[in-house]
């Protein structure tokens, strides 16, 4: 359970008081509580509701480091997504990739053969010193008829064969910042949403805590910690500078986004896939709930953080590299779901070339407040491990130890589709109301966080009247409210569904 208990927070001091909710947040009030710590998260709108919610829903792994021979991030990439997939079996399992090659470069067969043969060695090397456990295939190369096999909608034209490999699918994101949030406040942890960090309370340059606003009660409270970490994504460098100063290095936004198509999969495998023109990007293509989702898309942004989306000419542009990438593909605008968009650090300013590596800053050995950190991940995959550098930063040789072992993790929550949840209720009505209320334990506070972010059953579109009808009657919602909050979720839908959506030819290849 993750209990919203803002008194209790109030009442209590706190080791370290986390601001913000994403995997970047969650896992380091994780690694914080595992070591024997008291941490306090805090969002200021739901859990994993912002850049966390529009990833790709996959966990990769390090090869395509082992191509300029980042040795470094290979091993942090790949420890994690074994991690991850090791740790979460029910959320995660192994994904097949396949890469057609058609010729030169950093493309070539002998390339991934030889990163192969690396990748398995390595991987060989620290699987015997424990640090990694899951089980995936080794990659290969195959040849052009097995490519085919798997892939029949590859183009054929120089077509030399394919690099087949294994990555961690998130097939329930929804559940992933929230059985770390579970198991973060089974190790002694508190977690609290619609709590925004207003000020930074500061004591003789040392940090005291934070002055919170409270969305559900409309009132502001204090909340003391000797530690603040700034873990706010897209807000990360605003909130440096309300606390301390402008740190540009922290945030430099661009855009990333990803589509749900309209097709049925069609694919026994994920591809990654690109355009036949110079300085063309490679996008995943994959099966994803009966239908494709396809990514990622990354461009300049220089907008407003709230709510980001592409422009018109930034989808059709994805679109059309889709269709050249996959000739029988023919998707348009029409065919477009869903836009799952949030923003990424950058670079430069102004660039769509993401960030390759974290920041950790530390604002008190820079003149700012002692006890302040500002982090910033690039990775939704190796945030764990940033978050153990953090808990090294933060208190140096002091820092304890975390288990080995992962046995205090809480049961998981049972996995219900939304067809199997009223399949539940219509035979079995008490099991159904008592699993309700355990997701409504959760901190659920609007509807759309039950409806998004603690099941995916979102991928329904609006939730059915008597879905609607049991949230209220537990959370004792007046018709008003209930109504209030199916406009919520209306709201959502009209904002993440493709951008004006329009004639299907406009997008034609």
């Amino acid at each position: 359970m993750v209990h919203r208990d803002v008194r209790g927070a109030a009442a209590t001091r706190h080791d370290l008081i986390i601001v913000g909710g994403g995997i970047y947040g969650a896992t380091l009030a994780l690694e914080a509580a595992r070591r024997g710590y008291r941490p306090l998260l805090l969002e200021r709108r739901d859990f994993g509701g912002q850049t966390t919610w529009n990833h790709l829903r996959v966990a990769h792994g390090g090869l395509r480091y082992l191509q300029t021979m980042d040795l470094r991030r290979f091993r942090e990439s790949v420890r994690e997504r074994d991690w991850l997939i090791r740790t979460f079996p029910e959320i995660l399992s192994p994904l097949r990739v396949l890469m057609p090659l058609y010729g030169g470069g950093l493309r070539h067969p002998i390339v991934f053969k030889i990163a192969f043969r690396i990748d398995g060695r390595l991987s060989k090397m620290w699987t015997a010193r424990g640090r990694t456990g899951a089980e995936l295939p080794p990659g290969r190369v195959i040849d052009r008829v097995e490519t085919l096999s798997l892939f029949p909608a590859a183009s054929r034209e120089g077509l030399r064969g394919g690099a087949l490999w294994y990555d961690g699918s998130i097939d329930h994101p929804e559940r992933l910042v929230m059985e770390i949030l579970r198991w973060a406040n089974r190790a002694g942890g508190a977690c609290l949403n619609y709590a925004e960090a207003r000020d930074l309370l500061v004591a003789r340059g040392k940090v005291e805590g934070v002055r919170v606003f409270d969305h559900v009660a409309n009132e502001m409270v204090e909340l003391r910690s000797p530690v603040v970490a700034n873990c706010s994504g897209p807000w990360t460098r605003d909130l440096a500078q309300r606390f301390d100063r402008d740190i540009p290095r922290l945030f430099r936004p661009s855009l990333a986004f990803n589509v749900l198509l309209d097709r049925p999969e069609g694919l026994n495998t994920a591809v990654a896939v690109t355009a036949c023109y110079r300085g063309a990007r490679t996008y995943f293509v994959r099966p994803w709930r009966g239908r494709v989702l396809a990514g990622t898309f990354h461009a300049p942004w220089r907008g407003e953080k709230e709510d980001p989306a592409p422009s018109v000419e930034q989808l059709e542009a994805f679109l059309r590299d889709l269709n050249l990438a996959i000739p029988s593909f023919d998707v348009g605008r029409s065919d477009v779901l869903r836009i799952y968009a949030g923003l990424l650090p950058a670079r430069k300013t102004g660039v769509a070339d993401p960030a390759i590596r974290k920041v950790i800053h530390d604002h008190g050995a820079h003149g700012g407040p002692r006890g302040l950190y500002s982090v910033s991940g690039v990775k939704l995959t190796t945030a764990r491990h940033v978050a153990e550098e953090c808990m090294r930063h933060i208190f140096g040789r002091r820092v304890r130890a975390a288990p080995s072992e992962v046995r205090d993790r809480p049961e998981p929550l049972p996995i219900l589709t939304l067809d199997d949840f009223l399949a539940t209720g219509a035979d079995q009505p008490a099991e159904a109301e008592e699993y309700l209320r355990r997701l409504i334990a959760e901190s659920v506070v609007h509807l759309d966080d039950l409806w998004y972010r603690r099941t995916g059953w979102g991928e329904h579109g609006l939730p059915p009247p008597a879905l609607v009808e049991r949230v209220g009657a537990v959370l004792g919602w007046e018709p008003e409210r209930k109504g209030l909050e199916m406009g919520r979720i209306a709201d959502l839908l009209s904002r993440s569904a493709a951008v004006d959506k329009p004639a299907r030819e406009a997008t034609s290849a």
